[in-house]
């Protein structure tokens, strides 16, 4: 089980702690392996501003629990500690998304 605790304060996360950052002040270019080991090429972010302007207001509603209130991502919101997922906004898909945490292979910014 891993946390958002873990993730701040420990080394082995640190990649994943970085891509974090990046995606809460941008849209980020990533791929990651799925379920079926195939990999997955998308662009994504968690920085509301960005996803305000993507959707409309009712599907802005439906993700309004990941968010604070002065916009920034809750963290516990978009990582599932149980099965060690990361809930992230697909930009292409114009949806939430999920990937394991140590199944994301690289990233860049944009």
């Amino acid at each position: 089980m891993i946390t958002s605790k873990d993730i701040e304060s420990n080394d082995q996360y640190s990649n994943f702690k970085n891509f974090i950052k990046k995606l809460s002040v941008g849209k980020v270019d990533f791929a990651y392996i799925k379920k079926n080991r195939e990999i997955r090429y998308a662009t994504g972010t968690i920085n509301y501003d960005i996803i305000k302007s993507s959707v409309s207001p009712e599907q802005l509603l439906k993700l309004e629990n990941i968010f604070n209130e002065n916009g920034t991502i809750n963290l516990e919101e978009i990582l599932d500690p149980d099965n060690e997922r990361f809930f992230y906004f697909d930009l292409e898909k114009n949806g939430l998304r999920q990937f394991y945490i140590d199944n994301l292979v690289e990233t860049e910014d944009k």
